[in-house]
C-alpha cells in the first residue's frame, strides 16, 4: 500500500468533526474566539466530508476547505437524494469563514461572528447526521 492510500484510509471525518466542535465550545467559553472559529470551520468541513463521502483524492489544497468545499460536496450528492442537505450546501454557510484566518492576528473574530458560525455548524451537523457526544 502506498503512503497516500495509507493516510487516506486513516481519515475519520466523523470523529474529527465531533472532536473539533467540542474543542471549539471549550475555547468559546474561554473567550478564545479566533481559535474556536478555526476549529468550528474544520468541524463543519469534516461533517460535510463524512456525509458526502469526500476523500482526499477529491480535494486540492485550494478546494479542500470552506467555502470552496461546498461546491465539491454538492457535486457528490444528488439534489433528489437529499434535498435539505443540498439546499443547505447551496446556501451561504460559513461564507465569511476562511482557513487562512488561522494566520490572522488575535481579535479578528468577534463573538457575534463565532455565534453565527456555531448556529451554522449545528445546522450542518443536523443535516449530516452528526450528533454531539454527551
Amino acid at each position: 500500500m502506498n503512503e497516500f492510500a495509507r493516510i487516506t484510509q486513516m481519515d475519520d471525518y466523523k470523529s474529527s468533526a465531533l472532536r473539533h466542535f467540542e474543542s471549539a465550545e471549550i475555547l468559546q467559553s474561554q473567550n478564545q474566539y479566533d481559535t474556536a472559529a478555526h476549529l468550528l470551520g474544520i468541524a463543519a468541513e469534516c461533517a460535510i466530508k463524512s456525509k458526502c463521502g469526500i476523500t482526499r483524492q477529491d480535494l486540492t489544497s485550494t478546494h479542500g476547505h470552506l467555502p470552496d468545499l461546498l461546491r465539491i460536496a454538492k457535486s457528490k450528492i444528488q439534489k433528489r437524494e437529499d434535498v435539505s442537505l443540498y439546499n443547505l450546501l447551496a446556501g451561504d454557510s460559513f461564507k465569511e469563514w476562511s482557513i487562512n484566518d488561522r494566520y490572522s492576528q488575535n481579535g479578528k473574530i468577534t463573538q457575534a461572528m463565532l455565534e453565527k458560525w456555531f448556529i451554522e455548524a449545528k445546522n450542518i451537523f443536523r443535516h449530516t447526521g452528526m450528533k454531539k457526544r454527551k
